[in-house]
C-alpha cells in the first residue's frame, strides 16, 4: 500500500527504486537483502540514503566477513564515494583494520560496527572518534593525522596503546594511566 502511494509522490524514489531492484535481482533469498545485493546497490546512482539505511538495519544478521565488506561500502558512500584503502587481518590479536594514508577519509562512523581491537588511521586528515568509543580497541595509531578528539578516545576504556608522531606530543593532554604512549617517526 505505502508502495502504492509512493508512485505519486517524488520525495519516494527511494523506495520505488528499490522496490524495482527487489522485483529484478536473482536472490534465492526472498525478503532478504544478501551482501552481493547491497554491494549492486552501493553501484547505483539513486537512493544512496536508502541503501545506508538499509545496511545498517541489516548489518548484524551478517558474519564478521561480510560485515566488513558492509562497513567498507558505507566508508565509500559516506566519504563522497571516494576510493579508500582499506586492508584489514583477523588474528589471534582479533581484528586488524588499516584505514592509513586515505587523504579522502572524513568520516569513520561505519567502523563502530566491527569489534576493531587495532586500528591504524595514520596520514590522514581530522577525523572524529567519538562514534567509536565502544569498539573494543586495544590500539590505535594516529601518525602524521590532523587529530584533536583525545577526550573521546580516551573514553575507549579497553585501550592501552597510542602510536603518534613526535609535533603530535605538545597537544595531547594528560595520557591515562593504562595508555602507553609511542612516539613514531
Amino acid at each position: 500500500r505505502s508502495l502504492e502511494r509512493s508512485k505519486l509522490a517524488p520525495q519516494h524514489q527511494g523506495v520505488r527504486d528499490l522496490e524495482g531492484f527487489l522485483d529484478e535481482r536473482q536472490s534465492s533469498v526472498q525478503g532478504q537483502l544478501t551482501l552481493d545485493d547491497f554491494e549492486k546497490l552501493a553501484l547505483r546512482n539513486t537512493s544512496k540514503y536508502d541503501v545506508v539505511s538499509a545496511i545498517i538495519a541489516n548489518i548484524d544478521q551478517f558474519e564478521l566477513k561480510d560485515k566488513i565488506s558492509l562497513v567498507k561500502l558505507l566508508l565509500h558512500i559516506k566519504n563522497g564515494g571516494k576510493e579508500l584503502k582499506f586492508t584489514y587481518k583477523i588474528s589471534d590479536r582479533g581484528l586488524e583494520v588499516d584505514l592509513s594514508n586515505n587523504k579522502g577519509l572524513r568520516n569513520i562512523e561505519p567502523l563502530k560496527y566491527l569489534p576493531i581491537q587495532y586500528l591504524d588511521l595514520s596520514q590522514n586528515r581530522e577525523l572524529k572518534i567519538h562514534k567509536l568509543t565502544l569498539m573494543p580497541l586495544v590500539e590505535i595509531v594516529l601518525t602524521k593525522t590532523n587529530f584533536s578528539d583525545w577526550e573521546s578516545l580516551f573514553k575507549v576504556s579497553s585501550l592501552q596503546y597510542l602510536g603518534i608522531s613526535k609535533g603530535m606530543k605538545a597537544h595531547l593532554p594528560d595520557l591515562p594511566k593504562n595508555i602507553k604512549l609511542e612516539i613514531i617517526k
